[in-house]
């Protein structure tokens, strides 16, 4: 059984899960179950890959099983950057659910191979720590709070986990696709760290959120349309 961060938090209040029926999402699912987490789910549907509607069944289907709401949104993105339209679209989509429906948390599948992942191509495009540090075990964004309960476990774990219980799940095949950048950081420069320093870059990250606490006050934003605004701190970062 695989150890889900904040779960004392988790077992509060209401939460809503982004569920891709992927790798991450699945096993998230199945570990909020086996711990009594009361939660629903929400799923995006790019239509960008064949399989793109099945995974979109798999999950209206799955939260049927289990007698758990799920919301859909389906959308089509053209043009360049994809990944950050993406990301705006499902996090607008999640963030009408939140007020919609009175979800207190949201909850993401990241998990530490997505960490490192940032760090190093946030390190090599040149950025400062809070830009370095941007994936959070809990966060805010647009006024919802955001809990990622998987971070201090890696891809091989969670694999291990699905198979070990037999849970299906679906795998991504643009994730071996070299056009996006992170599959270049991800097949290069992640993998043999992540196999042989596994816990050692666990403590980092620890280490690196309390020094981060103690050292960059946070930046609440607000939000209308495309605007943003938040108060002016001392420290420029």
């Amino acid at each position: 059984m695989l150890n889900l961060l904040h779960l004392d938090l988790l077992k509060q209040g209401k939460a809503l899960l982004a569920f891709s029926s992927g790798v991450d999402s699945t096993a998230l699912f199945h570990l909020l179950r086996s711990h009594n987490i009361s939660f629903d789910i929400a799923h995006v549907n790019y239509h960008t890959r064949p399989s793109s509607d099945e995974e979109a069944q798999n999950a209206e289907d799955l939260a049927l099983t289990h007698n758990l709401h799920c919301y859909t949104h389906s959308c089509r993105l053209e043009g360049k950057n994809f990944e950050h339209r993406a990301r705006e679209e499902r996090y607008t989509f999640l963030n009408y659910l939140v007020q919609k429906y009175g979800y207190t948390h949201v909850l993401t599948a990241h998990q530490l191979n997505d960490r490192l992942e940032w760090l190093m191509m946030q390190f090599c495009r040149g950025s400062g720590l809070p830009e370095l540090l941007g994936i959070r075990s809990i966060d805010s964004r647009d006024g919802m709070t955001l809990i990622r309960p998987l971070l201090e476990h890696d891809r091989e774990s969670i694999e291990a986990y699905l198979s070990q219980h037999d849970h299906s799940h679906f795998i991504d095949e643009s994730n071996s696709d070299d056009r996006y950048t992170r599959n270049i950081f991800r097949r290069r420069f992640m993998t043999p760290p992540m196999q042989a320093l596994r816990a050692t870059i666990t403590s980092t990250f620890r280490y690196f959120a309390v020094d981060t606490d103690a050292l960059i006050k946070a930046a609440y934003t607000e939000r209308v349309d495309d605007l943003y605004s938040f108060a002016n701190h001392q420290n420029n970062h």
